[in-house]
């Protein structure tokens, strides 16, 4: 059973779980996290969410440059957008 004092938090990135700090996970660190890529190629794959900390608005779209408070058990879906 996980620490709910624990500085991280587990979040699933293409259905696999992975423990990343507390706070805000950006755009790139996902893409990092999904296929290893880092820079401005990181702007070529679309990011969705499900279960996020908006009450109101739990599934959303994260676009590049962007960034959102990480909640235990967040859902990211991170994808080739197809465009070069």
């Amino acid at each position: 059973m996980a620490n709910p004092n624990a500085e991280t938090v587990e979040i699933y990135v293409n259905t696999q779980p992975h423990l990343v700090p507390k706070g805000n996970i950006s755009h790139a660190d996902l893409v990092k996290i999904a296929y290893g890529i880092v820079g401005e190629e990181a702007r070529g794959y679309s990011i969705t969410y499900e279960r996020g900390p908006n009450p109101d608005k739990p599934d959303d779209v994260l676009p590049f440059g962007g960034s959102v408070k990480v909640k235990k058990d967040m859902r990211f879906d991170v994808f080739p957008t197809g465009r070069s």
